[in-house]
């Protein structure tokens, strides 16, 4: 049983308020419920879901048993992929966590429902409509760079958007769009990447099956993984957050138009350059969202920041974190490497990680007690008195 303590020491009563504003206007620590029978985004998320999950299997049934190797391969494949990017994400979590449910959530809409739901029979529809109105040759051209940035962008949006209707406490800033559009763009890739997959070993008619997958990771995971749904998805679900405002994010609609215009022009580019081998239009695709991510996660990161700065002031005010700790914490990752490297030795190096660590932990502690001294907040302040004694 959780019990409250009383906070040691007087605390000035503003630094308390502005981290009681910190804490509500976050959303930190708040959970995320799936299950809304009371709100319609549930039901139309639950509908399409489904909808995915019988596409996805008839598109299982209907392979051939002999691309057996390929569909299981595949899948491994596709799943150890999802490690390093899972915890790349997580780690961009660095000033306050969402909930697992929330990222969960963003990924089973982009593998199931916006790839096999919407985007699978809005590009073949598409592709077709082209080859009617144009030709045949222009729909195998560039069908897929006129369409896909629309129909694909279009069916990962729609999911962020029911889960701002299913968790408008979470998200909360276009820190979040970043965060959980690009897991919405992970599962959309992962699955998507795992069809190619599958439907490679026909060229060969199902020979060498094992190294048909092999070659397929190779080209869409590690040559061009970064730059794919992920990252496009990131940046349209930030650009959305900025069209539409959120209660603590102001509306910037031609930012937000702008960062959703570099997704789609970077996603089109990208599907050109594929299809024709343009060198040109690959280094479009890879340069220009990579320096919008950089530049609008730095610029969204903002606000993140200054709520973790009110969130930890007060534990700054009664010595529980010194002002470099609470600087670093509060800061950039290029604060946090410059509060590490202030430390000579290898040992005081990792003990100065730790600290920011604990820093962490403690800021999670405070967000789910709601602000309440806890015993699960004390017990932070006693490690990291604890880790400061033994690095000192």
């Amino acid at each position: 049983m959780t019990s409250t303590t009383t906070r040691p020491g007087g605390i000035d009563a503003e630094l308390q308020a502005a981290q009681q504003v910190a804490i509500d206007q976050s959303g930190w620590g708040q959970p995320f419920r799936a299950f809304q029978p009371q709100n319609a985004a549930m039901w139309v998320g639950a509908f399409l879901l489904v909808a995915g999950v019988v596409s996805l299997f008839h598109f299982y049934t209907t392979q051939p048993h002999a691309y057996l190797p390929a569909v299981v391969g595949g899948a491994v494949v596709w799943a150890l992929y999802c490690v390093p990017w899972v915890l790349f994400l997580r780690r961009k979590e660095r000033y306050g966590r969402r909930p697992v449910e929330l990222a969960v959530s963003g990924f089973a809409w982009g593998g199931l429902a916006a790839t096999f739901a919407l985007a699978i029979n809005a590009n073949d529809a598409a592709l077709s409509l082209w080859g009617k109105l144009v030709s045949p040759n222009f729909a195998a051209e560039w069908g897929a760079a006129l369409s896909a940035p629309f129909t694909e962008e279009s069916s990962k949006a729609a999911g962020f958007v029911l889960l701002i209707a299913l968790a408008p406490r979470l998200i909360r800033s276009a820190y979040d769009g970043f965060v959980v559009g690009a897991f919405i763009g992970l599962g959309f890739q992962v699955f998507e990447d795992w069809v190619y997959t599958v439907r490679a070993p026909s060229a060969d008619l199902g020979t060498h099956q094992l190294q048909s997958v092999i070659k397929t990771f190779v080209t869409r995971g590690v040559t061009t993984g970064l730059v794919s749904h992920a990252l496009f998805t990131a940046l349209v679900c930030m650009g959305i957050v900025w069209l539409v405002g959120r209660p603590t994010e102001p509306r910037r609609p031609l930012v937000g138009l702008g960062f959703v215009l570099v997704a789609v022009v970077g996603h089109g580019a990208f599907d050109r350059a594929a299809t024709v081998s343009d060198r040109e239009l690959l280094a479009i695709a890879f340069v220009l969202p990579l320096v919008a991510i950089v530049l609008g996660g730095r610029w969204a990161a903002r606000q993140e920041r200054s709520w973790m700065h009110d969130l930890l002031a007060p534990e700054a005010a009664q010595g529980t974190l010194t002002d470099d700790e609470l600087g670093a914490l509060a800061g950039s990752a290029r604060d946090r490497r410059t509060f590490v490297r202030t430390h000579k030795g290898r040992h005081k190096r990792a003990g100065a990680r730790h600290l920011l660590s604990l820093g962490a932990d403690l800021a999670e502690a405070i967000v789910v007690s709601q602000g309440r001294q806890t015993d699960a907040v004390e017990s932070v302040r006693r490690e990291l008195a604890d880790a400061r004694a033994t690095a000192g």
